[in-house]
């Protein structure tokens, strides 16, 4: 039972084996054990209790309970069985860098892979997202966002936030300027100011925080929504044209 719980355990990083992802190894590996069948909580237990000993989860039921997305369950006359979900299946896959969702499903198909984004967020990210360092490597694509933005405009200063709202301005205010289309609709010019808007949003949200605060980024899913985003807004960039 749990044969490959050590072994995926040594692929997570020391600052990442929460309670939680714990649990979540543990369930993923009495589940592969069983076949696919749902398991029990005292099955998990056990796993982990095998394993970790003193340093152990002492309540595995609520770490379950409280692991809202990433697992689910079912009721019946002999109790509650777990399995993992696809965001749960994701997260560990993000963790262990081994791709563990079911029918052999890989980057290719999955919408939230790393492979499938920008080639600037994927290159920025991809060593610190498989060493762990998720913040880190969100604060790194916010900065390669505002690269972007310079080189494509010549500007040779970073001046942050009032930099985007001058350069994606729907309106032409004597910089250099990028632009999505012809501007000439209304919904055209919307979006202009969409992306003008989010883009100020990535200066001010995350690498302002990440320069002076913290970004408090440690769930794997939710770092690959983030950069989501800044792929998105990088495939924006190069689909802007340069107005003055």
């Amino acid at each position: 039972m749990g044969e490959s719980f050590i072994r995926l355990l040594d692929l997570i990083p020391e600052k990442n084996r929460t309670e939680r992802n714990l649990v979540l190894l543990a369930l993923f590996t009495a589940v592969a054990d069983s076949g696919g069948r749902l398991v029990r909580t005292a099955t998990v237990r056990e796993i982990l209790d095998s394993h970790l000993r003193a340093e152990s989860p002492s309540n595995v039921s609520d770490v379950l309970r409280k692991a809202i997305g990433h697992v689910q369950s079912i009721d019946d006359q002999d109790g509650r069985a777990w399995k993992l979900t696809e965001r749960g299946l994701s997260a560990l896959s993000q963790l262990t860098g081994r791709n563990l969702l079911p029918d052999g499903r890989d980057g290719a198909q999955n919408l939230y892979s790393l492979d499938r984004m920008h080639p600037i967020i994927r290159e920025a990210s991809q060593h610190l997202l498989s060493s762990g360092h998720l913040a880190e490597a969100i604060g790194r694509c916010a900065k390669r966002l505002n690269q972007m933005v310079r080189s494509r405009t010549s500007r040779t200063r970073d001046e942050g936030t009032s930099m985007m709202h001058q350069v994606f301005s729907a309106t032409p205010n004597g910089h250099k300027r990028l632009v999505l289309g012809s501007l000439q609709q209304d919904w055209q010019r919307d979006r202009q100011e969409g992306l003008k808007m989010m883009m100020a949003g990535v200066q001010l949200a995350i690498a302002n925080v990440d320069k002076h605060g913290e970004l408090g980024i440690g769930d794997p899913i939710r770092a690959i929504e983030v950069l989501a985003t800044l792929s998105r807004l990088a495939r924006s960039i190069d689909e802007c044209e340069i107005a003055d």
